[in-house]
């Protein structure tokens, strides 16, 4: 189900009984402009509305116009129209696409695991049972190889375990711990590994070091956990991780 980063009519205080309301309060609070989420179009939504045009240079109308709400959904639209660098590898692109999301500051909202980036990267879905760390890292790779016009080397999943166990099938999963480092390059993904048949939280590689990595990484925050609430950069040692490379 595709995220609405588009409206074709205003919305305004009084408007009941629908799931926009919902939605613009939710970008609201995306954009810092903190209001209930509670799908009421009431005074409190209409003042942080206005408060958020005054901000961006709109006319302060406290009225949602289609041209408001694609100021809102803004960062999201930013990242649906990434364009591709032909002249590199897959891999290369992903780190790219990784480091646009990343200045767009993708968070949950009104919830564990809820929001609309979450749905976003979950095709939809959100709330407890929807940890989204390997949904970044899979949406990611969808959106280059398509962008691309190329096959894409992981197939889309919301689970990490799948991740992992795919690898380890396919021979491309490499130990943090054993494995060749030298074939990790940015671009490629990390896992963070419980056990040698359970992984925890995943991301993408943006640089290597002999003795570290830097990711990005969904899902995580600035203490590296795996049930957090943004898209972070991170610097992480290699003995709990493990990284499939393609």
């Amino acid at each position: 189900m595709a995220e609405i980063t588009q409206i074709s009519e205003t919305i305004q205080s009084g408007n009941t009984g629908r799931s926009i309301n919902k939605l613009i309060q939710e970008w609201l609070n995306i954009n810092g402009f903190l209001t209930m989420i509670d799908g009421q179009f009431g005074p409190a939504t209409e003042a942080a509305v206005k408060s958020f045009q005054s901000k961006k240079g709109l006319p302060v109308t406290g009225k949602v116009s289609p041209a408001t709400f694609e100021k809102m959904v803004s960062p999201m639209r930013n990242v649906m129209n990434l364009k591709p660098n032909i002249n590199i590898s897959l891999r290369d692109n992903l780190a790219k696409y990784a480091k646009s999301y990343l200045s767009e500051h993708p968070i949950e909202i009104g919830g564990q695991n809820s929001g609309p980036w979450v749905r976003y990267f979950m095709d939809g879905n959100q709330g407890d049972n929807y940890p989204w760390c390997a949904g970044f890292v899979t949406y990611l790779l969808r959106q280059a190889g398509k962008d691309l016009n190329c096959s894409c080397p992981i197939t889309r999943t919301y689970s990490c375990d799948i991740l992992g166990e795919k690898a380890r099938g396919s021979n491309t999963l490499i130990k943090g711990t054993s494995g060749d480092l030298s074939k990790v390059k940015p671009g490629h993904i990390f896992l963070v590994r419980k056990t040698n048949t359970d992984w925890s939280h995943t991301g993408f590689v943006i640089e290597m070091y002999p003795t570290y990595c830097v990711t990005i990484e969904g899902n995580t925050n600035d203490e590296g956990s795996r049930e957090g609430y943004e898209v972070c950069k991170r610097t992480r040692s290699f003995g709990s991780l493990d990284f499939i490379i393609y």
